[in-house]
């Protein structure tokens, strides 16, 4: 934009007046061009000059760009031929060079306006998140629309704050603008973020993304096909988006800086300061205040954004605190981030009294570490244990414990912990338990099963092959079957496989002597078949039982015609 402007006014001296060298800039974002009159050798003019007859035929003048105001003034020299040199326009301010020269005439080049921050319209001192987001949002979009670099330091940095500017974003890429992100080591607050970068450091993982040309990755950022982590990583492959570390000397202290400059093509600058860091919470959820400065509204805001852009650029080259991403850096960053987890991690060590009743509430204490974080505490696995917390301090808690009437006994070995920085799995090192009051039924039909249970619930019972030799010895019987013409009839006619007959007589043997059989035949060997047969056998045995079959409702029609071959009718 600046160039075409340029052009323009160059174009606008001619015939008369020619460029002479290149233009200048000068300090405070100031341009001069400088032009000598095509006629200034002739002696003619050089009288008329001389004798002060018309200023326009000035053998030079000098014409001055201020991006700030978008204004270009024209000057002519106080003495003829006393030029302020190339060097005196480059280095010097705008008081001294004008002590040369007569300012002769201004106007306002409004082609220099054209995608400048100079367009903005209801600009904004401070405002606060995030009860003011609807109008800083659109306020931080319209900016970065006309950003060509955004310089950001931030302590933490999440990848979804991206999806809230994709709009923007499209507006960066097309004109080549860079984000340059300058962060803690450990600001990731997505884990994700965190393994995307770290595998764009792999070759042969960026190919895949070889074939995206940038007119697809504008069209997914304006169709909203991308995700936050999916924007970043894009944004990094294709240089957009630049992002720097700062680990600190210390190794024990965090970058903590939260600023951001943004610059426009005119060299104009932003700054926003608070305490927002680059994370959609922050924007979206916590309470924050950002503080805006532009660099053409005062001398002191200029001077500040100036020296805060030097700061930035000095950190961002420094390599003894500052590093690029790279794969062995972000591993170390994972690895890190594990470690800071576990030290911050709440850990249950045990808890008091170790033994709840069911059905009713007890108070416990729980002693560990880092419990004053915990917002919430659950038996893994198990709704019908439910903790609630009354106080808390860093190595106790005090709550109270509830265990539904029906809760079997059992041991509570595992639970899960929730804070405000994520969920956590823990165990105590002596586990809690539920304990006894169940009332066994003596099953006088089923031998042995009350004596059974209590061998259970006293953990006696040994391995699942001791229990099972040991209702053998119960029940000698049960594993024996019976012979049947039914069945034998049965697989003449082809109506079961040998298989399906053996498998009947069995469940038949255990309904009898428990009151109930699994049959866990794999898939395809019949068992809609068998169970059909078991209840013909029931039937022969005694006519008044009843049958009921639960099914999935699109099993029905199977079963149907299963029962049927059975001798069933609807």
């Amino acid at each position: 934009m600046l160039e075409a402007a340029i052009q323009d006014i160059i174009r606008k001296q001619r015939p008369y007046y020619l460029l002479q060298g290149n233009p200048i800039k000068g300090v405070d974002n100031q341009y001069w061009l400088l032009f000598k009159h095509r006629d200034a050798e002739n002696l003619l003019h050089n009288i008329i000059t001389f004798l002060a007859i018309s200023n326009k035929h000035a053998a030079y003048k000098l014409l001055r760009i201020d991006l700030k105001s978008a204004k270009v003034f024209e000057y002519t020299t106080l003495k003829d031929g006393n030029l302020p040199s190339p060097t005196l326009l480059r280095t010097s301010n705008l008081k001294i060079i004008e002590k040369f020269l007569k300012k002769e005439s201004y106007y306002k080049e409004k082609s220099l306006l054209v995608g400048s921050f100079l367009e903005l319209k209801g600009r904004r001192r401070k405002l606060n998140l995030p009860d003011e987001f609807d109008k800083y949002h659109p306020f931080i979009s319209t900016i970065l629309e006309r950003t060509q670099i955004y310089r950001r330091s931030t302590a933490y940095f999440d990848s979804g704050v991206l999806k809230l500017y994709e709009e923007p974003l499209q507006q960066i890429v097309q004109t080549e603008g860079q984000i340059r992100l300058l962060m803690d080591w450990q600001g990731f607050t997505k884990s994700t973020d965190i393994k995307e970068l770290e595998k764009l450091q792999d070759p042969n993982y960026r190919v895949e993304f070889s074939r995206r040309t940038l007119a697809e990755f504008l069209q997914g950022l304006e169709d909203n096909a991308f995700s936050g982590t999916e924007i970043m990583a894009e944004l990094v492959r294709l240089g957009f988006l630049q992002i720097k570390l700062v680990k600190m000397v210390s190794g024990r202290g965090i970058y903590h800086k939260k600023t951001g400059i943004l610059t426009d093509i005119l060299e104009n600058h932003i700054l926003h300061e608070g305490s927002d860091n680059f994370t959609r919470a922050a924007y979206t959820k916590n309470a924050e205040s950002v503080t805006f400065l532009y660099s053409w509204d005062s001398q002191l805001d200029a001077e500040e954004i100036s020296n805060s852009i030097q700061h930035f650029d000095a950190e961002w080259q420094r390599e003894d605190t500052t590093f690029d991403l790279s794969q062995e850096f972000l591993a170390q960053v994972l690895a890190e981030r594990e470690h800071r987890l576990k030290v911050k991690q709440p850990i249950i060590d045990s808890i008091t009294p170790d033994e709840f009743p069911p059905g009713e509430t007890t108070t416990v204490e729980i002693t560990g570490k880092n419990l004053d974080k915990v917002e919430d505490i659950q038996v893994i696995d198990d709704e019908l244990v439910q903790v609630t917390i009354d106080s808390k301090e860093s190595e106790r808690i005090v709550g109270q414990v509830e265990v539904h009437p029906d809760h079997p006994p059992t041991k509570l070995n595992d639970f899960r912990v929730k804070t405000s920085t994520g969920t956590y799995n823990t165990s105590p090192q002596t586990p809690a338990s539920i304990s006894q009051s169940l009332e066994i039924p003596d099953y006088s039909e089923i031998n042995g099963f009350k004596q059974a249970v209590e061998i259970i619930l006293a953990g006696n019972h040994g391995t699942p092959n001791d229990f099972l030799y040991w209702l053998a010895q119960q029940r000698p019987h049960q594993f024996r079957v019976e012979g049947s013409d039914l069945l034998d009839q049965l697989v003449d006619q082809d109506i079961l496989f040998e298989h399906q007959k053996s498998g009947a007589q069995h469940c038949l043997r255990v309904m009898q002597d428990f009151g109930v059989a699994v049959c866990a035949d794999a898939v395809g060997l019949g068992k809609t078949r068998l169970a059909a047969t078991v209840a013909r056998l029931y039937r022969e045995s005694n006519s008044s039982f009843k049958i009921a079959i639960i099914a999935a409702k699109k099993l029905h029609d199977n079963w149907k015609r299963e029962m049927a071959e059975l001798g069933f009718d609807l």
